[in-house]
């Protein structure tokens, strides 16, 4: 686990990212390659290019599989709110009572 967070803390900054921020919530609107993600409450804008990478579950994914909806995670720049990856998280899996 800690293995796990260390790596996913490290990824920005082996993209060449120095000043990234990671945020991790569910996204909430796509306008053209605007995203917003909602985590706790507040709502985070960030852009995407075509550097952006996008992924899931450990292999590649493209914008196209971004829906609304989604839980993510996403490394923007702290100057101009560009993404440098995209994940779609792994959803949760159903328990019944």
């Amino acid at each position: 686990m800690l293995i796990g967070f260390i790596g996913a803390m490290l990824m920005p900054a082996a993209q060449g990212e120095t000043n990234a921020i990671r945020i991790a919530g569910q996204l909430t609107k796509i306008e053209g390659k605007v995203l917003t993600i909602t985590a706790d409450g507040k709502d985070t804008v960030i852009t995407c290019n075509d550097a952006t990478k996008i992924g899931r579950d450990g292999g590649k994914a493209t914008f196209g599989d971004l829906q609304v909806g989604l839980p993510v995670r996403a490394y923007y720049s702290k100057t101009d709110s560009v993404a440098s990856a995209v994940f779609i998280a792994k959803a949760p899996e159903n328990t019944k009572p």
